[in-house]
């Protein structure tokens, strides 16, 4: 029973990591963009 908690939670823990993944990914891609602007 623990077992499906524990599988249910690195589950999620993976789609987390997926989407802090994704946006430091964009945050990547635009960070020149984002420089040029403030500065």
């Amino acid at each position: 029973m623990s077992k499906t908690r524990n599988e249910r939670r690195q589950a999620r823990r993976e789609a987390v990591r997926g989407v802090v993944v994704t946006i430091c990914f964009l945050v990547a891609l635009f960070a020149d963009s984002w420089v040029e602007w403030i500065l």
